[in-house]
């Protein structure tokens, strides 16, 4: 899998700058709950920081396009960045295995390109901990990525990872010169585990409507929660 989109070429100039919505990175990196033993993090995919600046101190990025890497260093410092590097290639896949990184990350984190997204939820699962039963992929993707087309569907199906939660988004914006223009779909936050139990049935939440976009939201989120217990 890894092999064959391993000639995609992700487009970049100053016009077209694509991140992550700011409100979006926010809210991803609060998911992350480092007081519950989440020490090991690594984001597949990540640009110019939009997402590292609010992962762990420490987390270990990786992305292909020097430029990014440079504007990475700058907006998220306490991320730890790889040399340049194609995550889809024969020699990462050995790299990684030789300096022990498989299995030994409690969170992989990534905004994929779409055309990318399948082959990174396989690399991503490889990486999880597998001594860690609480270790998750936490994927920004359209919210009907799994069921959008038959090869999606039946690769989900395969693979040996599940949909835990699901955090609706909305129509997002990711042109850095043009928020407002948002795409026609919808993206959702996607958290996933190894395992495959419950494949077709998981929770959702509107995250939008739910007002935990917003700053600190989630932690109000959890407050309320805690208080209906």
């Amino acid at each position: 899998m890894q092999e064959l989109t391993g000639n995609y070429k992700r487009k970049d100039s100053n016009n077209t700058l694509c991140s992550t919505p700011t409100r979006i990175s926010r809210f991803l990196g609060q998911l992350i709950n480092t007081e519950s033993g989440d020490t090991r993090v690594l984001e597949l995919g990540g640009g110019a920081g939009s997402i590292s600046q609010f992962l762990p101190s420490g987390t270990l990025v990786f992305e292909k396009l020097q430029a990014r890497i440079e504007r990475g260093k700058i907006v998220a410092p306490n991320a730890v960045w790889s040399p340049p590097t194609d995550c889809l290639t024969r020699r990462f896949m050995t790299d990684m295995a030789r300096d022990g990184h498989f299995f030994s990350y409690d969170i992989v984190v990534s905004n994929p390109d779409f055309e990318v997204a399948m082959p990174f939820l396989y690399l991503g699962l490889q990486l999880l901990n597998f001594h860690n039963p609480q270790a998750r992929l936490i994927f920004l993707l359209p919210s009907d990525f799994f069921e959008g087309s038959a090869a999606r569907t039946r690769v989900y199906k395969i693979l040996n990872l599940h949909v835990e939660m699901e955090y609706k988004l909305g129509h997002l914006g990711f042109y850095e010169h043009m928020r407002g223009m948002e795409k026609l779909s919808c993206d959702s936050l996607f958290v996933l585990r190894r395992g495959r139990k419950t494949k077709y049935e998981w929770k959702t939440i509107n995250a939008r409507l739910a007002g935990m976009l917003r700053v600190e939201g989630v932690e109000r989120h959890r407050a309320r929660k805690a208080t209906s217990k």
